[in-house]
């Protein structure tokens, strides 16, 4: 059966919701909520593999492919058409005034919908009083590293870093054009032009802007340059 998002919502890979957003939320020794996997978003579709207790669903779905899924139910609705979600690829200058506008958005595991949702305040009542940081990643209010660019993108990007070392075409560092991807396992970087970087990173709190040169002398990984956006190959 077909399951259509209508309203932004998390995407866990565990069923037990309530044991998550319970009496406190189930960070690791990195402040990570590890349960979130992302942040659906409006007209992705899933696949309804089984229904679990109390309205959560175990779910698939070819925008991002790792399994088990589970969602709520009151996301979405069924659909008995068989249906994919139209990806459509906003212009460079967007997608870099997107992302420059979330300068200082507080990092969160998973996140890609940086507005929040609020609504999982009434859904998953917080059982005490929450701290500042617990109520940003209660309500997800943030963004990991390629969650950045999938929001800047209307989820058009893979939204895992995994998939991002595969997609688009690799190109030297001497050839770096804006919306270009620095990338090595775990991490994603984005340039804005040839001085200037922006990430989503965990260490310095959230999305940052910094030097090119400062930042990649700081990566003591082997890191590759993959272009994607059709723009990038018309600027000379």
């Amino acid at each position: 059966m077909t399951f259509i998002i209508r309203q932004p919502t998390p995407i866990l890979n565990t069923p037990h919701f309530h044991k998550v957003f319970g009496e406190s939320l189930p960070f690791d020794e990195k402040k990570l909520v590890r349960e979130l996997e992302m942040i659906a978003l409006p007209e992705m579709v899933f696949e309804v593999v089984h229904q679990e207790e109390k309205g959560i669903f175990q779910v698939r779905s070819d925008d991002y492919p790792s399994f088990p899924l589970y969602l709520d139910g009151r996301a979405g609705e069924f659909s008995s058409k068989k249906r994919s979600r139209e990806k459509r690829l906003p212009e460079m200058e967007l997608i870099l005034e997107r992302m420059r506008a979330k300068v200082g958005v507080s990092y969160v595991w998973g996140g890609n919908y940086s507005l929040g949702i609020s609504e999982w305040l009434k859904w998953y009542p917080p059982q005490k009083k929450l701290t500042p940081f617990e109520e940003i990643h209660w309500t997800f209010r943030g963004v990991d590293c390629s969650g950045l660019l999938y929001e800047a993108t209307d989820g058009f990007t893979p939204r895992n870093t995994s998939e991002l070392m595969t997609f688009g075409e690799e190109i030297s560092l001497r050839d770096v054009k804006p919306l270009d991807m620095i990338l090595y396992p775990g991490h994603l970087i984005i340039a804005l032009n040839k001085e200037e970087v922006i990430e989503s990173n965990h260490d310095k709190g959230g999305v940052i802007i910094s030097s090119m040169e400062r930042r990649l002398s700081e990566i003591k990984k082997p890191f590759i340059i993959r272009r994607f956006h059709p723009d990038a190959f018309q600027i000379l």
